[in-house]
């Protein structure tokens, strides 16, 4: 898989048919890898909220006493 800094610009009619499934190929993994990568940001920001939610819960129940 070709690191993505080196595509450059390019008409994609212009590509041979061999050329033009690779790219998709290419296109297709990093896409994958994105979403791989935002999913594992938003389960973490998950459990940072749910681990704040959890303290504010603890301080208002030792408040109460």
């Amino acid at each position: 898989m070709a690191p993505i800094d080196t595509i450059k610009h390019i008409k994609f009619n212009e590509l041979t048919a061999q050329a033009r499934r690779d790219l998709k190929k290419t296109l297709r993994e990093h896409a994958r890898r994105l979403r791989a990568a935002v999913r594992t940001v938003d389960q973490g920001l998950k459990a940072l909220a749910k681990k704040q939610k959890a303290k504010r819960t603890a301080k208002r129940r030792t408040a109460r006493r």
